[in-house]
C-alpha cells in the first residue's frame, strides 16, 4: 500500500510528513548495545573468514535483497570492496529431491516434475577476498521466495483479479514475464500462463472490484505478504525447513568440501528469521550452523505472532525438544541462547533485533538466558502527522535504512543512535 511519490514529496513540502529515515533511533533492552560486538568490528579484526547468511523475509521477489546491506558494507569497511564494487555472486541450486510434493490445492496438483525442480530455492554466494592481515568475508543470500510462488500465483493473484484488483506486476512475475511481457530467465519459472493473465484481466468484477487503497491492501499485504507466514506454518514448512538446512550444510564446508573454521553471523528479516528457527528446532544442518553463530540480526521479526499458531510444551529446564513437533521457534531461540557453544565459538550470543514502531508485522524480542538481546527502535518511512506510515516501508525498510545499518555496523559508536 505504498503512496506514490508524488504524494509524499508533497506531504514533505508542506511540512506534514518527515522524513523518517533522517530521524536518530534509539536502543530499548533489556540489554546494552554497549555490551554487545558490532558486525564492523567482527570483520575488521577477524582472525577466520566471516560468513554471513542472510535470509530474506516475506514478498520477497527475486534475488538480491541483500544488496543494500552489502553495499553498506563496503562504506563502512575499507577495503573490502573493490572500487567500491560487490562482487559477482555464484549461484547453487538447493537439492530438495527430485519427487515433487504430493500436496494439493483444492483437489489439484501445485507441482509437478518438471516445475518443482524449476522452482527450487537457491543461494548467491558474494566472495570478498582477503586483505592485508584479514581474512575474506562471505555473503549467502538464501532464497527461499521459489517456493511460495506457485500457491500465491495460483491460488490467490489468480481470483484477485476479479474479485479485489489485479496486482499486474507480480501475475507478470508468476508467469516469467517482465514489466513489458519479454521472458525472464531462471530462476523465474511460468507458474502461469500469459493466456490466463490476458483471460482475467479482460473479465471485469462484476460488481466493479475493490476501493483503490483497499485493493492494494489486499494484494500487497495479504495475497503477497501475510501469504507467506500462512505456508510457512502448514505443510509446506518441510520444505522451508529442508532449504535452510542444505543452505547452511553448503556453508559449514569449504570448496574442498571439508569443514570450514568461520566467523558465523545470521542475518535475517521478517519471516526468514521464524523460518530459520523453526529449522533449527528439526535437529539437523539449521541447528548445526546455529550452533556455531553467535551474532545475529533480525529485521522486524514476526515471533509473537506467529508463535501463537506454534505454542509447545512447557519447558522450564530448556531441555532439547523430544520431536521436531515439539518445539516451536521462539522455544528454539531460547534453546539456542542456551545451548553448549561450539568449539572455537564466542561465550556471549547476541541477538539485535530492529523495530519499527509503525510496522504492523513487528514484536520485541524477549529477554534470553545466556544471550544478549538489544530491541533497536527505528523508522523507514514518511510519517504523515503521526497519523500514518506506508506500511510496506515499515516493514521492508531496515536494510535500507542507513542509520539501521551504521547502528548494526558500528554498534553503541554509530551517530544516528539516539542518546
Amino acid at each position: 500500500m505504498a503512496l506514490p511519490a508524488w504524494t509524499l514529496a508533497l506531504f514533505a513540502v508542506l511540512g506534514l510528513a518527515t522524513p523518517g529515515l533522517a530521524s536518530p533511533i534509539a536502543e530499548a533492552g533489556p540489554d546494552r548495545l554497549a555490551d554487545t560486538r558490532p558486525l564492523g568490528d567482527l570483520i575488521r579484526t577477524a582472525t577466520k573468514p566471516v560468513h554471513i547468511l542472510y535470509v530474506h523475509g516475506m514478498m520477497a521477489s527475486g534475488a538480491g535483497d541483500s544488496v543494500v546491506f552489502q553495499q553498506s558494507l563496503c562504506r563502512h569497511v575499507t577495503g573490502l570492496c573493490i572500487g567500491g564494487v560487490l562482487p559477482t555472486p555464484t549461484f547453487r541450486r538447493l537439492d530438495l529431491g527430485a519427487a515433487p510434493p504430493t500436496l494439493t490445492y483444492l483437489d489439484l496438483p501445485i507441482w509437478k516434475a518438471e516445475s518443482w525442480s524449476a522452482g527450487a530455492p537457491f543461494v548467491e554466494r558474494y566472495r570478498y577476498p582477503a586483505r592485508p592481515g584479514l581474512p575474506e568475508v562471505i555473503v549467502d543470500e538464501i532464497n527461499w521466495w521459489p517456493l511460495v510462488f506457485p500457491l500465491k500465483c495460483r491460488a490467490l493473484l489468480l481470483p484477485e483479479a476479479e474479485l479485489a484488483a489485479a496486482d499486474r506486476k507480480r501475475l507478470n512475475l508468476c508467469a516469467a514475464l517482465d514489466a513489458a511481457g519479454r521472458p525472464l530467465p531462471a530462476p523465474y519459472h511460468a507458474w502461469i500462463t500469459s493466456a490466463e493473465i490476458a483471460a482475467v484481466l479482460a473479465k471485469p468484477s462484476p460488481i466493479g472490484g475493490a476501493a483503490w487503497l483497499n485493493g492494494l491492501a489486499k494484494t500487497n499485504l495479504m495475497d503477497w505478504g501475510l501469504s507467506d507466514a500462512v505456508i510457512a506454518l502448514g505443510p509446506m514448512r518441510t520444505y522451508l525447513r529442508q532449504t535452510i538446512d542444505e543452505a547452511f550444510a553448503y556453508a559449514e564446508v569449504d570448496d574442498a568440501g571439508q569443514p570450514a573454521d568461520h566467523d558465523y553471523v545470521l542475518v535475517a528479516a521478517s519471516l526468514g528469521s521464524f523460518i530459520v528457527l523453526d529449522a533449527w528446532s528439526n535437529d539437523a544442518g539449521a541447528r548445526r550452523m546455529l550452533d556455531r553463530t553467535a551474532y545475529v540480526y533480525l529485521f522486524a521479526n514476526q515471533f509473537a505472532l506467529l508463535e501463537l499458531a506454534r505454542l509447545g510444551h512447557s519447558a522450564p529446564n530448556l531441555a532439547p525438544a523430544a520431536s521436531a513437533e515439539s518445539a516451536s521457534p521462539m522455544e528454539a531461540l531460547h534453546r539456542w541462547s542456551a545451548a553448549p557453544r561450539a568449539l572455537g565459538a564466542p561465550v556471549v550470543r547476541q541477538v539485535i533485533a530492529f523495530s519499527d514502531p509503525s510496522d504492523v508485522l513487528t514484536f520485541r524480542v524477549p529477554a534470553l538466558p545466556g544471550a544478549k538481546v538489544v530491541n533497536v527502535y527505528d523508522r523507514n518511512g514518511f510519517d504523515f502527522l503521526g497519523l500514518a506510515a506506508d506500511p510496506l516501508a515499515a516493514h521492508t525498510g531496515h536494510a535500507a535504512n542507513n542509520s539501521v545499518l551504521d547502528v548494526m555496523i558500528e554498534g553503541a559508536a554509530a551517530k544516528a543512535l539516539k542518546r
